[in-house]
């Protein structure tokens, strides 16, 4: 199985990508961790930037008798920069797509700023060579088919950093560490929350 490096294309709000379907828009509602800073006797609350999965889309499987999986998904990666006074860079930026272990793709994107307040999506379309599979995994695949549901492991970082006044810069990273779940029948994204953690 070849393991395929793919580049996000990274648009932002109202940029036209390569996705597969209308990309909803969950700056609103996503949830924004807070953190306070006290460095040299200046107080401040920085809303840190996050990456969340707003969208995906199952648009390929297929699986033979002689154990080979073929899939292809598409995914929406949302950078958000809550901060009201500050643009945020995003860098480092890394995902691995797998099933039952067995490695996807990697997903990568090359750095980018995020405006104050604002949002970029990163549009992914992995297309994946066929997986072999063990009896194990084929009777997995099998029981998903009936049950109408399969999954993926997304897993992933990214660093965010600002300019924050005489304080310098200040940096974060972002883990991102989901189950993609989705309704093969009809390739239809089961919405979860699927939102990074940051350290």
């Amino acid at each position: 199985m070849e393991f395929r490096e793919i580049v996000g294309n990274g648009k932002g709000e109202n940029g036209q990508g390569n996705e597969v379907m209308p990309v909803r828009d969950e700056g609103e509602g996503a949830e924004k961790k807070r953190v306070g800073i006290r460095r040299g006797g200046i107080h401040g609350q920085i809303i840190l930037g996050i990456i969340v999965v707003s969208n995906a889309h199952l648009d390929l499987l297929r699986n033979d008798y002689a154990g080979l999986l073929q899939t292809q998904i598409t995914i929406v990666v949302t950078a958000q920069n809550g901060n009201a006074k500050a643009h945020a860079t995003f860098s480092d930026i890394t995902f691995n797509l797998s099933y039952q272990s067995q490695d996807i793709a990697l997903l990568v994107a090359d750095p980018f700023d995020v405006a104050k307040n604002s949002s970029k999506n990163l549009n992914y379309v992995v297309q994946s060579s066929s997986i072999p599979l063990t009896p194990d995994q084929m009777e997995e695949v099998d029981d998903s088919l009936k049950r109408n549901e399969i999954g993926f492991d997304f897993k992933g970082n990214a660093r965010t950093q600002w300019r924050v006044g005489p304080i310098g810069s200040v940096k974060f990273l972002c883990h991102l560490n989901c189950d993609l779940k989705f309704h093969p029948v009809n390739g239809s994204y089961i919405p979860s929350r699927c939102t990074s953690k940051s350290k």
